[in-house]
């Protein structure tokens, strides 16, 4: 099975972290997706969750997306996605999470825009 995610990782710098899932985000990856989220969310830094090879996406590992951005927020930082696959904006639209989340075409514009201090459109 391959793996949903990789270890959060700090990009240089220091003030974003990015966290890349890979495959189908589902109830199997869920624990997993929470649990990375959580501790890039640790790292009290603005996260960029890359999801440039994700294919599915179920409302577990939506809710804990939801979950990750709350407490990112209360510790008064941001978290956006970068390069989400059309089917993955057609489920966060069908959910109104598009309104939720900030997205960018890339993970280098994801990193550029929070490094800069980009407010959410």
């Amino acid at each position: 099975m391959e793996r949903p995610l990789d270890e959060p990782c700090t990009v240089p710098g220091g003030s974003v972290t990015v966290v890349e899932l890979h495959g189908d985000l589902d109830l199997d990856t869920a624990d997993m997706l929470r649990d990375c989220l959580e501790d890039g969310v640790e790292r009290g830094t603005d996260i960029v969750v890359d999801l440039a090879d994700v294919t599915l996406i179920d409302c577990v590992s939506l809710g804990a997306l939801v979950e990750a951005g709350r407490l990112a927020e209360r510790r008064g930082h941001q978290l956006c996605l970068a390069a989400p696959q059309p089917a993955i904006r057609r489920t966060l639209a069908a959910t109104m999470l598009d309104k939720v989340f900030r997205q960018y075409p890339d993970r280098r514009r994801a990193v550029g825009g929070l490094s800069a201090g980009c407010a959410r459109s």
